[in-house]
């Protein structure tokens, strides 16, 4: 299980005093507001930093570190996310499970084969890939699938999550069983 969390990426500077605009990543931005602690991840190493929320701006959340005083020593993290420790994540409902979690968990399916989507089920679910993300499209959320075997120029594939292509998403085994609708090829 992941150790931390994307919460947001440092977009940009703001102002001369070491303020930073952050695009949230998590699913409500209001989380900031109680934030005590997060991390800038360089890439080699963590940087502990204690947020305070300045304010809200459009899509972006106006953020000053108490480490850092000056436009200088905060601009050279501009692109880097900022991570939270899973202690600190926002507590999950019965039926809800963290990103993180899911990511480079096998996807079955059940009507794919050889790079075609069958129009009858196989008799078993076959591996077809991993999962490398699962965003929200504004209509519902999708699983990206790197596929195990490459079609052609066809590397990954994005499934809607709806009752008639997940049909199972485990989050407590790690796995997603999938029916592809046609079309999505």
């Amino acid at each position: 299980m992941e150790q931390h969390f994307r919460v947001g990426v440092i977009a940009n500077t703001h102002g001369l005093k070491g303020q930073v605009k952050v695009y949230p990543t998590t699913d409500d931005a209001n989380r900031f507001k109680n934030l005590k602690k997060c991390y800038i991840d360089t890439g080699s190493e963590l940087i502990t930093v204690h947020p305070k929320v300045i304010s809200f701006v459009k899509n972006m959340v106006i953020l000053k570190f108490k480490e850092y005083d000056h436009i200088n020593d905060i601009e050279k993290y501009k692109g880097l996310n900022l991570l939270i420790d899973r202690a600190d994540a926002v507590p999950l409902e019965d039926d809800e499970f963290y990103i993180a979690d899911m990511i480079d968990a096998p996807c079955y399916c059940d009507n794919y084969k050889e790079g075609k989507i069958l129009s009858e089920p196989l008799p078993e679910f076959k591996l077809i890939g991993s999962i490398t993300d699962i965003f929200d499209t504004g209509a519902n959320f999708c699983i990206t699938v790197r596929l195990s075997k490459p079609v052609g120029k066809l590397k990954e594939l994005i499934i809607p999550i709806i009752p008639e292509c997940v049909l199972e998403l485990n989050d407590k085994e790690k796995y997603v069983k999938v029916h592809l609708m046609k079309g999505l090829i």
